[in-house]
């Protein structure tokens, strides 16, 4: 039972550490949308998203006035907020998922059939990834929300807090252009 202890300490122990740089503490999303329940929003994006695997393999993908789509999902619970935000985009080879709920985020990225996973939507939502820096700019008809990536941050091919597999580069940056009209 003992060694159980041991290798359960052990698990957490490194678990926390891992986690540790890959988040800081969430301060709150200044989106216009932020206290919607529910709603379809149609929009654009722009950017270029620089990637490197874990073996050293390196991809580029861009977007370039592109689709996107944000997506406001009830939570029926409410427990830290009332609703997923779900901005989401898609190219030929590369689908993305940026979500915000209380005061987390997380990322998602389908690549060649490929999921990649970070979240930090977890127990508390309280923490943002980390390197992911992220400002909202709101007019009369639309919002963009520019997301800067100013450090490397990696995504696991789990849900899990794993090794990364993938690293978004720093300096890739993507701009969601949302209209305000359902």
């Amino acid at each position: 039972m003992k060694i159980y202890l041991f290798i359960a300490a052990i698990c957490i122990s490194f678990c926390s550490s891992a986690q540790s740089k890959w988040y800081k503490d969430g301060q709150g999303f200044k989106s216009c949308f932020q206290k919607l329940e529910k709603g379809n929003f149609d929009g654009s994006i722009v950017g270029i998203l620089q990637f490197e695997y874990q073996n050293g393999d390196k991809l580029t993908s861009t977007f370039s006035n592109d689709t996107a789509q944000l997506v406001v999902v009830p939570d029926p619970n409410s427990i830290y907020d009332i609703s997923y935000k779900n901005y989401m985009a898609k190219t030929n080879d590369l689908q993305l998922l940026y979500r915000t709920y209380g005061y987390a985020n997380a990322l998602e990225m389908t690549i060649g059939g490929k999921t990649y996973y970070l979240s930090l939507i977890d127990g508390a939502c309280l923490g943002v990834i980390n390197g992911l820096d992220y400002e909202y700019i709101s007019n009369n008809k639309t919002e963009l929300l520019i997301a800067h990536f100013s450090n490397d941050v990696g995504l696991c091919a789990t849900k899990c807090y794993t090794v990364p597999e993938l690293f978004i580069q720093k300096g890739s940056t993507l701009i969601f252009t949302i209209k305000k009209n359902q």
